[in-house]
């Protein structure tokens, strides 16, 4: 129902699991017709105006892999073209945390995607609760940017929330070293 609204989502923890069980060898559940909704929708306003708000998926290197099996697609870059429609991202946590974006311009046969590396030095020690952090960030990014219809805005939030988590961690690392 969230997707359908005109507002930013993040699609984090739980709700990755449950995208992954969305692939499709299950076509015809509503959030599969509902992501096929949307990519049609942008495809046919075609132009920057009357843009749908921002999906930002924040897998992990498990969920990643469990998002590409299940929709049987070989690279996050290709799962972003081929399942996000234009102005969504996925912002794939790991050592480097990379962030995908499905470009504006129509491509044939299918959209391009750009690749954003943020490698800003985190902490030695990855501490639970560090993904919620994230996710937090990134939804008040979003929400504080504002929907104007900006294709960017969604790349930019992600960039934000994966820097400002990891010199976060980093002084929370300092402070309080491995006990963090």
């Amino acid at each position: 129902r969230a997707l359908k609204h005109p507002v930013p989502v993040v699609i984090d923890a739980d709700a990755l699991f449950l995208l992954s069980q969305f692939g499709p060898r299950h076509t015809g559940t509503a959030l599969a017709t509902t992501l096929e909704e949307r990519r049609n929708a942008t495809a046919d306003r075609g132009s920057s105006s009357n843009r749908i708000a921002p999906i930002v998926v924040t897998p992990n290197a498990v969920e990643t892999r469990r998002l590409l099996e299940s929709f049987q697609i070989r690279s996050p870059q290709e799962w972003v073209r081929h399942v996000l429609a234009p102005g969504d991202v996925m912002l794939e946590k790991g050592e480097t945390d990379r962030i995908h974006a499905v470009c504006d311009e129509a491509h044939e046969p299918e959209p391009s995607c750009v690749t954003v590396d943020c490698a800003e030095c985190g902490s030695p020690r990855r501490c639970g609760g560090q993904g919620d952090i994230l996710s937090g960030i990134l939804a008040t990014s979003l929400a504080w940017m504002g929907f104007q219809g900006e294709s960017a805005s969604a790349l930019v939030a992600a960039v934000g929330a994966s820097t400002l988590t990891r010199r976060a961690s980093r002084a929370a690392f300092g402070a309080k070293y491995r006990a963090m």
